[in-house]
């Protein structure tokens, strides 16, 4: 009997399992100009009670993206927020990125890593996770932090040139991550 009931269960969790039907892929999700983007920012990281002002993860998060989006003319509207700090309306497209890990890696690099999301009317693409590394600066605060934010800059650029094959227009697939782009993200 023993030895009866573990075989049993597994042939009937194959069975339950060769039943199931595939997950339904959700489409691509298209923007277009009249779309306000909501983007926003979860940090799955350690939050210290010390990381307030300036040395908030989010704002320097914040301040990269607004960057990287102005430079690339990003074409439509877009708001920036926490994760969970506002309701956004109905309809109207989100973008998630959760930050996996964003500083050292243990091995003398700084590394960004975050999952991007975009959401909208109920569907959903996962864009997939997004990993950039660069050698650690030891120095100022100052220097410190811009290396951080040079690394996450590079990932964001990516991240946002991504998106072009999203819009009803081919604007931002034609821009390319120049080497003025990619200079501004290593100073």
């Amino acid at each position: 009997m023993k030895r009866i009931l573990p075989i049993a269960l597994g042939v009937l969790s194959l069975v339950v399992l060769a039943d199931a039907k595939p997950r339904k892929q959700s489409p691509p999700i298209i923007l277009t100009e009249a779309d306000t983007l909501y983007i926003e920012v979860m940090d799955s990281v350690n939050y210290s009670h010390h990381d307030v002002g300036d040395r908030d993860r989010f704002y320097l998060f914040r301040e990269a993206l607004e960057e990287v989006l102005e430079e690339l003319g990003f074409p439509i509207e877009y708001k920036i927020s926490r994760w969970g700090a506002r309701r956004n309306p109905p309809g109207e497209p989100e973008l998630l990125f959760v930050i996996h890990k964003w500083g050292s890696d243990g091995l003398g690099q700084i590394e960004a890593r975050f999952q991007t999301v975009l959401r909208k009317e109920g569907d959903k693409n996962n864009l997939g996770i997004t990993r950039e590394r660069d050698s650690m600066v030891f120095s100022s605060y100052e220097r410190v932090r811009n290396a951080h934010k040079a690394v996450l800059r590079k990932g964001l650029v990516k991240v946002i040139t991504g998106l072009g094959d999203r819009f009803e227009y081919e604007r931002l697939e034609q821009v390319e991550i120049g080497t003025d782009l990619e200079e501004a993200a290593n100073d």
